[in-house]
């Protein structure tokens, strides 16, 4: 069977009318036109589906049970095409983004904000997890974007830089490093530390950190999530080294926060998407908003 929109439309405007000179007016066609239309739809449906007489247009009984799901038909199409078209224009959509807490809890919002005012139409489901799920979410394609530290293997995604992110010793006010303005890697030897998890990103890289400064840090407890090691840390249970981004975070359990200055002590920060596969508009749209507000920021 090979009905066409334009039969299905002329069947519909004459069901509709019951005219055919005002269902040609309609729809711009000519009536012979028209009568083609309808007689090429009964040939395919395999049957007469409205009964002519000089003065009217009826419908038989097989075309009165294919009215109303003919318009129903003809109803789906444009709706499907124009839910296509908003996606396209950012009118509605929704799309799932993947982000390390530190970012999530700091310099995300004020961006979701502004997307939001921009495209009010469109959802955004954040997953605010470690970098290594986030790199896994990423690839799994159950988010489109993440933001994390630049990766140290790229296997299947394309990294876009944000900005350039400094690092902080978060420590009790008690503690006797408190007063210092700033620190230097080697100055953490000797004191208890709050680690992350021995299998986090974090971890690993701060582990060769110290290592190229010839210093073994003393750990006194690890966490899974930057809130607990917070926590340890507010008790005086030791120090630790975070991301710059999570210093607000830090101190608002009343912590103090002192710049590393070390120089090896910086990371990239960015977006990371799958390599081989394309952006849906919405996910572009906030790619390029990212990329806007934090890279003026810098």
């Amino acid at each position: 069977m090979n009905v066409t929109l334009k039969q299905l439309k002329a069947f519909v405007e004459l069901a509709g009318s019951k005219s055919y000179a005002t269902a040609s007016e309609r729809l711009s066609l000519s009536q012979p036109a028209l009568s083609i239309c309808i007689k090429n739809l009964e040939t395919e449906v395999g049957g007469t589906l409205f009964s002519r007489t000089t003065r009217s247009v009826e419908l038989t009984p097989e075309g009165h049970a294919f009215y109303p799901k003919a318009r129903k038909l003809l109803l789906d199409w444009f709706d499907t095409f124009e839910a296509v078209n908003e996606m396209f224009t950012l009118q509605q959509g929704r799309i799932t983004v993947s982000v390390m807490p530190s970012f999530a809890s700091s310099l995300l919002p004020p961006v979701l904000k502004q997307y939001n005012q921009q495209y009010p139409n469109i959802r955004i489901d954040v997953i605010d997890v470690v970098m290594e799920a986030v790199i896994a979410s990423v690839k799994k394609g159950e988010a489109e974007l993440g933001i994390v530290f630049e990766p140290d293997k790229l296997v299947e995604l394309e990294f876009i830089p944000l900005l350039q992110n400094d690092f902080v010793a978060v420590m009790h006010p008690e503690h006797s490093l408190a007063e210092k303005t700033s620190l230097t890697i080697t100055e953490f030897a000797g004191h208890a530390m709050v680690m992350m998890n021995r299998g986090s990103s974090l971890r690993l890289w701060l582990e060769q950190v110290f290592q190229g400064q010839s210093i073994a840090p003393s750990i006194a407890a690890e966490a899974w999530q930057l809130d607990t090691l917070g926590e340890m840390v507010k008790v005086n249970l030791g120090l630790s080294i975070v991301p710059g981004l999570c210093k607000t975070q830090m101190l608002r359990k009343d912590l103090v926060c002192v710049p590393v200055i070390d120089s090896g002590l910086v990371r990239k920060v960015g977006i990371i998407q799958r390599a081989d596969a394309s952006l849906s508009a919405s996910a572009n749209a906030l790619r390029q908003l990212l990329l806007a507000m934090l890279r003026a920021e810098k």
